[in-house]
């Protein structure tokens, strides 16, 4: 089978193997590890700066009620009593003070986990100082909570801009079950931008949008149905609560990051062959790579070359 000039077969099976060879599965809970550390300081950090735009809470709440279906529903009932707990406490830090700076500083250590991990993904090593490192990490911090809420708003506040559009347009019922069907692809669309963001500024490599979107679409296609199935076998047969009491919810969200890190990570494995070429059916000049990605000191890194 043949896809954009790709042998699929060939090409999913270098992937897989490479998932293997890089550690993909070690690297994966590593940074779930990161991500449950950093999350919560990042959802400190992203109270004030949301409250900029609206009453915090409020919109807290419309996020929670937009993820709610996408989250198992202990790890959405942990999320929820932080939030509650630590965020919404009039203790909590403002957007300028020294608390919220260091909960930025301590959020962002999930991406500089990620970073490290689609670096080993990507077989390069890493040349940019530390601080250019750190700064791309806040502002991967801070554009999640921007996607996030993007997302937020054509899921929650979407419904009442199209019941107004109908009835300004006289679209009727039809239209209304376009835009529920719209909403839905949007959010997606707003989920592969983010994982792009991530494939083209993390790793320490030098490569265009354009061609980091396969994987993107990928690992957000991956993310997504293993999020569905996931909260279908926790709602419905699994019984962490009755397995591990009090720290069931705990578990429940790290496998969640566990997998969502495992769908990113090889999102950047197939990203990293497709630029190596692997599986182009004319050589590599003839897939969506180059067949040689040059690191961001203009060195070609090791995947590709032929492997």
């Amino acid at each position: 089978m043949k896809l954009l000039n790709h042998d699929i077969g060939a090409l999913a099976k270098k992937t897989a193997s490479e998932v293997l060879d890089d550690n993909i599965l070690g690297l994966s809970a590593e940074t779930a590890y990161n991500f449950f550390f950093g999350l919560f300081p990042l959802l400190l950090f992203a109270g004030p700066l949301i409250s900029l735009i609206g009453d915090r809470v409020e919109i807290f709440n419309s996020i929670l009620m937009w993820m709610a279906p996408s989250i198992p529903p202990e790890a959405f009932a942990l999320v929820q009593g932080v939030l509650r707990d630590v965020v919404f406490t009039k203790n909590a830090p403002g957007l300028m003070s020294l608390g919220a700076l260091l909960a930025l500083w301590a959020g962002a250590g999930m991406f500089s986990s990620l970073m490290s991990a689609l670096n080993a993904a990507y077989d390069v090593t890493e040349s940019r100082p530390w601080w250019r490192q750190k700064l791309i990490s806040i502002a991967c911090a801070i554009g999640s909570i921007i996607i996030l809420l993007s997302a937020t708003t054509v899921m929650v506040a979407g419904e009442q801009i199209v019941h107004l559009m109908a009835r300004l347009l006289h679209l009727g019922t039809f239209g209304e079950v376009v835009w529920t069907i719209v909403q839905y692809l949007l959010a997606f669309a707003l989920v592969v931008l983010f994982m792009s963001m991530l494939y083209v500024v993390l790793p320490n490599v030098k490569q265009g949008a354009r061609s980091v979107v396969p994987g993107a679409i990928f690992a957000a296609l991956f993310w997504a149905v293993f999020t569905y199935a996931f909260r279908l076998y926790v709602t419905n047969f699994g019984s962490y609560n009755k397995t591990y009491g009090t720290i069931g919810a705990v578990i429940v969200l790290l496998t969640w990051m566990y997998w969502t890190s495992f769908a990113i990570l090889t999102g950047g494995e197939l990203n990293s062959e497709l630029h190596a070429g692997t599986g182009a059916v004319a050589g590599p000049d003839a897939g969506l790579g180059s067949g040689r990605v040059a690191t961001h000191d203009g060195l070609p890194h090791s995947s590709a070359q032929p492997h």
